[in-house]
């Protein structure tokens, strides 16, 4: 209930925060969610992220989120896996 009273109260600023991030991602949700499958399975096959790490697991999945991001505005396999 805070969230929403939150973003009620402050929705122009946080949209422009982090709108440019979070809405492509939402108009593509399908795509992200099948492609964020595929990421995760070759992330959690990387031995260093493994180990635990706060700071290299948060830059990984970071890394994995702005993939997703590249991915959805260059249209990366739009043709084949539905939006």
């Amino acid at each position: 209930m805070a969230a929403y009273a939150f973003l009620t109260a402050y929705r122009k600023p946080v949209q422009r925060a982090v709108g440019w991030l979070l809405i492509p991602l939402g108009r593509a949700t399908l795509h992200v969610f099948i492609m964020h499958v595929v990421l995760i399975a070759v992330v959690a096959s990387i031995p260093v992220l493994q180990q635990g790490d706060l700071l290299i697991n948060t830059l990984g999945y970071a890394l994995v989120l702005g993939l997703l991001w590249a991915m959805v505005r260059t249209r990366f396999l739009f043709r084949i896996i539905p939006t």
